[in-house]
């Protein structure tokens, strides 16, 4: 993992992470990869030793420029989010509050909050919730909670329109 920076989550193993951040509640699952490496395409050659010169003894030094290019790439995912077994977010793509990420995605563009996004290159399957819902799930800001408080309303979580009652501004 490299130029991350995670708020509370859930990674699991194989991953592959890059240049993003990663907001509260975020799962991630197996073999997903967040801002894979890209080649530039605008040069004669696509081969690495254009900017990895070293592994080929051609050069003292990698192209720095490219490298921090590459970082100012950014992914943003929000937060409670999950993205499925091996989906892939290519660079600059920003991921909203509460969206899901199906198994095996190409995401390529900007996901909406609370959208269910799949396939090749993604595209918004449906929402999790009616609008009027989602807007109050967001206005809870539950990730903000501390653990305490998490503990303590659990049980709230397991019924939207109860939670949503007690907890929506």
């Amino acid at each position: 993992m490299n130029h991350i920076h995670i708020a509370q989550h859930n990674v699991q193993p194989h991953c592959d992470l890059m240049s993003a951040d990663i907001g509260k509640f975020s799962n991630i699952a197996s073999m997903v990869r967040i801002n894979p490496g890209f080649q530039p395409m605008e040069q004669p050659s696509l081969h690495h030793f254009m900017y990895r010169p070293t592994l080929y003894d051609m050069a003292e030094q990698d192209d720095a420029e490219l490298f921090a290019w590459r970082r100012r790439q950014r992914v943003v995912i929000g937060h409670d989010t999950w993205i499925g077994h091996g989906a892939v977010v290519m660079p600059g793509v920003h991921i909203g509050n509460g969206a899901v990420v199906g198994s095996n995605a190409v995401v390529t563009k900007d996901v909406p909050p609370n959208a269910i996004v799949g396939g090749v290159a993604a595209k918004v399957i449906r929402q999790r919730f009616p609008r009027d819902i989602a807007k109050a799930n967001e206005s809870t800001a539950w990730w903000d909670w501390d653990h305490e408080t998490l503990t303590v309303r659990r049980e709230a979580f397991r019924d939207l329109r109860s939670f949503l009652g007690k907890y929506a501004t």
